[in-house]
């Protein structure tokens, strides 16, 4: 019984320390796959169409409280950087398609405006999530203008970091 209740503690433990599951990261850099975002606005997209930008990838939730600390701050980044024309920020939520109303919500209510919003509608078996490895929400990933993840990080400080290590 002790071993039970000790096992229930850690698993209760690890998955208050962040949103979602944990996938180990894959050596560094490697390259981004394809993957499909299917946009707020209803079209299709993905990493791969910004070959010619840096890009920056939030994965998110709306029942992450991380989550959605992160993406304001991550909006602020995109706004500051925003006027690099080689430079793209995209935010993907991992929510199940019954979230999405409350997404939509959370994106106008906080004018989160300065991105491009994605999502799966299949919560955290999101196609573009799983293929690129993300790991604990939030998760960041930087996407090299030559389609490599050359970063993939759960702070959005190792991003800026990063970002001002390529003059950004």
């Amino acid at each position: 019984m002790t071993m039970v209740r000790f096992s229930l503690i850690v698993l209760l433990c690890s998955f208050c320390m962040s949103c979602g599951p944990s996938h180990p990261d894959a050596p560094l850099p490697r390259k981004a796959p394809y993957a499909r975002l299917f946009l707020t606005d209803g079209s299709i997209s993905s990493v791969r169409a910004h070959r010619d930008k840096t890009a920056v990838v939030l994965f998110w939730a709306s029942w992450c409280s991380y989550s959605k600390t992160d993406i304001q701050k991550y909006n602020e980044l995109a706004r500051r950087l925003g006027h690099h024309k080689d430079l793209v920020f995209i935010a993907v939520s991992v929510d199940n398609t019954e979230a999405q109303a409350e997404v939509q919500n959370i994106i106008q209510g906080k004018n989160l405006d300065s991105m491009i919003h994605a999502y799966s509608g299949n919560e955290v078996a999101d196609e573009a999530y799983y293929l690129m490895k993300g790991g604990d929400l939030p998760h960041f990933m930087v996407v090299s203008k030559q389609g490599e993840i050359v970063l993939s990080e759960h702070d959005i400080e190792s991003v800026e970091d990063y970002l001002a290590s390529l003059g950004y």
